[in-house]
């Protein structure tokens, strides 16, 4: 474990069973050791992890899909930039992702937004301010997404 600015750079993932009040260690490690990275759930119970910052910190477009139908990991195209600090929200019933902000490998702070498809990221808009190491959630059954 390595210690970049206030946050641990990991390749392991634990999962809580919350009908079971118990951690499951174990798990297939990350192919991207990462940390400052955003989570967002995905169709067919799948994470992505995207973003982050690596062991030397650097600052990454990677993003990685993990299935937790089979515990394995998968890569998936890069964003268009890398980006640390980044909130990421997917869809309900779909292969859509969004990635707000974040900021970049100079520590400018991102007001980007990027759109996943299911095959590739485009940039779609910016937010009114930029933000970086901030949350975004769905509401209004997925068709708003708030950025905090």
């Amino acid at each position: 474990v390595r210690v970049w600015p206030r946050a641990a750079v990991l390749d392991t993932m634990e999962a809580y069973e919350v009908n079971g009040g118990r951690w499951v260690a174990g798990l297939a490690r990350m192919p991207t050791p990462r940390a400052e990275h955003g989570v967002a759930a995905f169709a067919n119970s799948s994470l992505l992890a995207v973003g982050g910052v690596d062991l030397s910190g650097r600052v990454l477009p990677a993003v990685d899909l993990y299935s937790s139908e089979d515990d394995s990991w998968s890569p998936l195209p890069n964003m268009t930039q890398a980006r640390a600090g980044v909130a990421v929200v997917a869809l309900p019933g779909s292969e859509v992702v969004y990635a707000f902000g974040g900021r970049d490998g100079e520590g400018k702070v991102l007001g980007s937004i990027e759109r996943f498809d299911g095959t590739a990221w485009r940039v779609v808009g910016s937010m009114k301010k930029p933000r970086s190491g901030h949350a975004a959630s769905l509401t209004n059954g997925g068709k708003t997404i708030h950025v905090y």
